[in-house]
């Protein structure tokens, strides 16, 4: 998931009056900065 698709993805959620849950099971260090970033919002 890209950074800004991610962060599209937080701002979505908020806007709804859902929670975050930031996880990774199997990843890479490509996964990692969308995942610190969404991490801020949870």
């Amino acid at each position: 998931m890209s950074t800004l698709k991610a962060l599209r993805t937080a701002r979505c959620a908020q806007q709804r009056g859902l929670t975050l849950l930031v996880g990774c099971m199997v990843g890479t260090s490509l996964v990692m900065p969308p995942a610190m970033l969404i991490g801020a919002f949870a």
